[in-house]
């Protein structure tokens, strides 16, 4: 008989993880988007860890890359195109999921108490970064995002099935284009999360090989005229209908993400801090990638504020 060999991906779950997300529904999710060809086959699965296809001609997209405008047009439209997901499926996908509150609202609660439960078990956390200070911000943030509420669609506030972390790790560059990979943080959330997640992972490269791992380099944030034209993309596909970078909904848009670029940081801050004190890894520094994450919604917002004319 022929034998055909297929290189595979065993995902081990880490430790901590449970606080930060559901688990058992992630892997529903990832089977659901296995069905409908969005994401990897999954061969098997089991408490912790499951076995799935993986690409041998693919590589992860260079953070180098990111701001390219083919590379930026390709992945507005996969992202778009993951957001209409619910709408292409329809009964076929599942209430449990389309029924769930926007993630990153959610989120600032939950991963809010994550945070209050293991710095009460690791009490030092509080002497290398400012929980208390950190978790202050959620009511005014999950106010923030959302204030100004328009009515028009896709003008960030669309509840879409999210991503929720298109960072270059995440994105395949292979023979057929661009693939989304690992669905851990999906779930319903506003279109806006997943446009300003891309514009800021295009200033923090994760593939540098010594310690602290990642290197933040502001000057590499999209342009307002790239933020515009990856908007112009996004909307293109979204809505079926050809939408120039000019277009006064982009300008909506691209202000709703900066708003969420706040969420971003502030959520990923707290993330870092629930991963330090459950996670055992010389290799990555949790605790100072919180600390800059943190730092970097403090000067966002001060940007922001000022931008908008309010006070800070």
């Amino acid at each position: 008989a022929e034998v055909t060999l297929r290189t595979v991906l065993f995902r081990e779950y880490g430790a901590g993880l449970e606080l930060l997300y559901d688990q058992d529904l992630q892997v529903r999710i990832a089977m659901l988007l296995s069905k409908q060809g969005v994401a990897a086959e999954i061969y098997a699965q089991g408490l912790g860890w499951r076995i799935e296809q993986w690409w041998d001609d693919a590589s992860a997209l260079p953070n180098s890359r990111m701001k390219e405008p083919a590379i930026m047009a390709q992945v507005a439209e996969e992202i778009a195109r993951f957001h209409k997901l619910p709408d292409r499926l329809q009964e076929g996908f599942p209430s449990r999921i389309s029924a769930m509150p926007p993630a990153s609202i959610s989120r600032l609660s939950t991963w809010g108490r994550a945070c209050e439960q293991v710095v009460m078990e690791v009490p030092q956390v509080q002497k290398r970064i400012d929980v208390s200070a950190i978790l202050a911000e959620r009511a005014w943030l999950a106010d923030f995002v959302r204030e100004a509420e328009e009515k028009t669609i896709a003008s960030g506030l669309d509840v879409v099935f999210s991503h929720w972390d298109a960072q270059e790790n995440n994105i395949l560059m292979t023979p057929d284009g661009l693939q989304l990979i690992d669905f851990e943080y999906s779930g319903m959330d506003y279109q806006a999360i997943d446009i300003a997640t891309y514009f800021i992972e295009c200033s923090i490269d994760l593939g540098v090989e010594e310690p602290p791992f990642y290197r933040v380099n502001h000057s590499e944030l999209p342009t307002e005229d790239e933020m515009h034209r990856f908007c112009a993309a996004y909307l293109t596909e979204y809505l079926g209908d050809s939408v120039h970078p000019s277009d006064l909904r982009i300008a909506s848009l691209v202000c709703r993400s900066e708003r969420f670029a706040l969420a971003l940081h502030l959520l990923w801050a707290m993330w870092s801090v629930v991963r330090a004190c459950r996670a055992s890894s010389e290799s990555f520094d949790y605790l100072e990638y919180g600390l800059e994450r943190w730092s970097l919604y403090l000067q966002a917002k001060h940007r922001l504020l000022q931008k908008l004319g309010r006070p800070l």
